[in-house]
């Protein structure tokens, strides 16, 4: 009978915990049966003037409302797609794909508006196989870093935020220049013992932190970054450019100052090297004003040395044209 009535208790018990606990579906299966769509497309730019590739001539390119072809700015674009600070999904897009600039794609609804998804694009301008956009993940979505290797190229960025809701939304997203751009031409015949040339802007950043639009060398902390990066790039001159006399090329880079801060001044330096890897001339050229999202034009002379002959230097928005030189 006691063992009767044992039996009884602990089966009433069980029938009044069940009543208590109503059924739920849990929230592993919801997130499995119910997906709402994050959906976008990169339209365009957010500069009011943006600078442009020499390739376009067009008079009211100038306009961010203008209609404007992303493929003639990049070439290649990656996008990060976080959740809670976890990346869940990284796509690479290149330009021959017809749906280059566009992304959907399903994902479990937030469980707050404390925890949207955020999404990082990178695009940039590759025109070697061996360079590549960079993108390393941080214990945070803030420290996450990019760079572009093995050199700085044309780039652009984008950090948006989604709360995604049964009602289907599609967003357009317009990038903005992370880099600026150092334009440097010759005025004199190049010799044949020339093999190749490097120039170097001192004070530079190595990585660009998308969500703080900023750069830095090597501790994000602005207080604690005091080791000074130089960007250096090496041109081969080719049989072809002996004897030019009007050889010119460029080299992009980063700052360690927030994106719309003043300009900076750094020093450029300029060596030209034979075959044998022997440094043949040297210049260099100090207080050079550069900025991010605009172009910093030398002009002058590096192989030979009048006395007391410099660079003209000059800084314009314009990507394109005419723009303020510096002599040396």
């Amino acid at each position: 009978m006691k063992r009767n009535l044992i039996s009884l208790f602990i089966l009433l018990l069980f029938i009044a915990s069940c009543s208590k606990a109503p059924q739920t579906i849990p929230e592993e299966d919801l997130a499995e049966n119910e997906k709402y769509l994050l959906s976008f497309t990169v339209s365009g730019f957010s500069q009011d003037l943006l600078p442009f590739p020499e390739k376009l001539q067009s008079t009211n390119a100038l306009s961010t409302n203008s209609l404007v072809n992303i493929r003639d700015y990049f070439n290649t674009l990656k996008i990060i797609v976080y959740y809670r600070n976890d990346v869940i999904d990284s796509v690479i897009q290149y330009a021959d794909d017809p749906d280059f600039g566009q992304y959907s794609k399903y994902y479990p609804p937030s469980q707050s508006v404390s925890f949207p998804y955020n999404v990082v694009i990178i695009g940039a301008m590759l025109d070697n196989p061996d360079e590549e956009i960079v993108f390393e993940e941080m214990d945070q979505i803030t420290y996450s870093r990019v760079s572009i290797s093995p050199n700085p190229a044309d780039a652009f960025f984008a950090v948006k935020t989604f709360v995604l809701s049964p009602e289907p939304t599609h967003e357009t997203i317009q990038l903005q220049r992370f880099v600026g751009r150092l334009d440097v031409q010759l005025d004199e015949e190049i010799p044949n013992t020339a093999d190749q040339i490097e120039v170097t802007i001192e004070n530079t950043a190595k990585y660009f932190m998308p969500v703080e639009k900023r750069g830095y060398h090597i501790d994000r902390i602005i207080k604690n970054d005091n080791v000074p990066y130089n960007t250096v790039k090496r041109i081969k001159i080719n049989p072809e450019d002996t004897g030019r006399q009007d050889f010119s090329f460029s080299t992009y880079f980063m700052l360690k100052s927030i994106l719309g801060s003043e300009a900076e001044t750094s020093k450029v330096v300029i060596r030209a090297y034979n075959q044998d890897g022997k440094e043949i001339t040297k210049r260099e050229i100090p207080n050079v004003i550069i900025q991010a999202n605009k172009r910093t034009k030398l002009r002058g002379l590096l192989f030979t040395s009048p006395p007391n002959m410099g660079f003209d230097m000059e800084i314009e928005s314009d990507w394109d044209s005419e723009i303020p030189e510096f002599k040396f």
